[in-house]
């Protein structure tokens, strides 16, 4: 009993570092567009979407990081189509919900690039986990990342 759960453990702990780090990225590749690309390339995508497309990659590790902390392991979102319908919500949310009550401006291409940060951030767990299913396959079913 005492190994099973020590590699249960060993798992969520992988799962929140990786969590961890992929947000991290996200924040960093946010700051650097904002301080260093922006101001030295007129390129629109990094002036319109590239910011939209860290939302959707840090938002979907967010979540998946809160529901490893919280024990909720049903609610990760590791399916390509589950994290493409919670991007396309939460796009859709910020792009047309949040602009009645705050100043801005709603974008259909906003929620494509907050999906396909979604897409991204499925690319980038699959590439990590594939070690961590093969080794925690047995004693966690939560460590599949379908597709």
């Amino acid at each position: 009993m005492g190994r099973s759960r020590s590699r249960h453990s060993r798992y969520y702990n992988h799962v929140i570092r990786i969590n961890v780090a992929i947000g991290i990225i996200a924040i960093l590749l946010y700051i650097v567009n904002n301080q260093v690309m922006k101001p030295s390339w007129n390129v629109y995508f990094l002036h319109s979407h590239f910011n939209d497309v860290m939302g959707g990659l840090l938002i979907v590790a967010f979540t998946n990081l809160a529901s490893a902390i919280g024990g909720q392991a049903r609610l990760s979102l590791y399916s390509v189509w589950r994290i493409v319908s919670f991007t396309l919500v939460v796009g859709l949310f910020w792009e047309y919900v949040t602009p009645l009550y705050h100043q801005g401006v709603s974008d259909p291409w906003d929620v494509i690039a907050y999906m396909s940060g979604g897409v991204i951030y499925w690319a980038l767990a699959r590439i990590c986990f594939k070690r961590i299913t093969k080794r925690f396959s047995t004693t966690n079913t939560h460590a599949h990342v379908q597709q």
